[in-house]
């Protein structure tokens, strides 16, 4: 796959499994309680697991090594179901 051409739209936070919940803890560190805490997380650790999780549920032989690989802005950030956010822009 060209990761040039990569882009990952990510499922709402929301939607997470207990599996994938799990997973996203092991990558930010932490489970927010409150969209206001889902809005100070690390930007780039909630954009990783975020991007790991939907690129997996897809292929599940997706590494973390390969999202880590991906350029700005191959990554699309769906925060809940209403809120779509680019990865180079930040927490919005």
């Amino acid at each position: 796959m060209d990761e040039t051409k990569v882009v990952i739209e990510t499922i709402p936070f929301n939607e997470l499994d207990y599996g994938e919940l799990d997973l996203f803890e092991e990558v930010v560190g932490m489970i927010p309680n409150s969209e206001d805490q889902l809005k100070k997380m690390p930007t780039v650790k909630f954009v990783l697991a975020m991007g790991l999780i939907t690129a997996q549920r897809k292929d599940p032989s997706t590494t973390m090594e390969y999202i880590k690989r991906l350029p700005l802005g191959a990554i699309k950030l769906h925060v809940a179901d209403e809120a779509v956010v680019g990865a180079e822009e930040g927490n919005g």
